[in-house]
């Protein structure tokens, strides 16, 4: 099933795309995530990006370039209507992602992924290009400077930042409606990724279990309802790089929440967000 977030009936999804790095001389600078935004009318349909989602160029007869900086997509299909969750089920039989739809002028853009792994866009391409109804299916590249200088020019025009709504204290108790979904013991330190099945809490889904997206302050809460804290960067290297991690099926397509207000990616890359950004929450002690 698609990663998506639910909040009050209605569901919504926050594509985290890796940060675009802008190159000025010898000095690069990181600009902060792009998030794109899509809805999903209901479980019965795939999800629908909004219309200035950056999905980049395509990449033909050539291998896509490799860029620790670039995300990648892979186009199924320009189509007349939405692929139905029965047309779709061979797609995902392919791939390790996920795939939407992107209205564009009475036609919708069949995508799969984000890809941050060429590697895997390669060879999940060639799984997708063995079904006969998408033998046609190319990569594409998002460019980082171009699209950032985008989200540059409209966040100028329309900030983007929203008021931060208060966050209400959790009790100090670990309560019925928080638990933990994975518990890994590293070096005689225990990693856990916790769930809180709270109502206001959004949340998506990826190796058929719910996980949350909170914000930095609720993260801390979370942590701490558990006599844990949020993990440090040290920890998170641990963590990412032991085997463990994909034994017991960490979630891996969204960033975590790490100690310092930072932003803690399955790539290995580490970046300062916005307290309101909504992540994944990784508690340590």
């Amino acid at each position: 099933m698609s990663s998506c977030m639910v909040r009050n009936g209605r569901r919504l999804l926050w594509l985290s795309f890796l940060s675009f790095t802008l190159v000025s001389h010898s000095m690069a600078s990181h600009a902060a995530d792009a998030l794109c935004s899509a809805s999903q009318a209901s479980t019965n349909e795939l999800p629908v990006l909004e219309q200035d989602c950056p999905i980049g160029k395509g990449i033909w007869g050539q291998k896509a370039p490799r860029s620790a900086e670039s995300v990648y997509w892979i186009q199924c299909g320009l189509l007349d209507a939405p692929l139905s969750l029965k047309q779709a089920k061979p797609l995902y039989g392919k791939i390790s992602t996920d795939i939407w739809m992107k209205p564009e002028s009475k036609k919708y853009r069949c995508l799969i992924g984000p890809y941050s792994d060429v590697d895997v866009l390669e060879e999940e391409l060639q799984q997708v290009r063995s079904l006969r109804a998408n033998k046609d299916a190319f990569a594409r590249q998002v460019n980082p400077q171009q699209d950032q200088a985008k989200q540059s020019s409209s966040a100028a025009a329309e900030p983007i930042a929203k008021t931060v709504q208060t966050i209400k204290p959790m009790a100090t108790q670990a309560q019925p409606d928080l638990i933990v979904r994975i518990s890994t013991s590293i070096d005689d330190k225990t990693y856990v990724a916790p769930y809180s099945s709270k109502g206001s809490h959004q949340f998506y889904m990826e190796h058929d279990k719910a996980w949350n997206r909170v914000s930095y302050n609720e993260a801390i809460e979370m942590c701490s309802a558990l006599d844990m804290r949020l993990i440090d960067e040290k920890e998170w290297q641990t963590l990412r790089l032991n085997s463990s991690m994909r034994k017991d099926k960490w979630p891996e397509q969204m960033p975590y929440w790490g100690s310092g207000q930072k932003g803690m990616f399955s790539n290995g890359r580490i970046a300062p967000l916005k307290g309101n950004t909504l992540l994944n929450v990784a508690c340590i002690n």
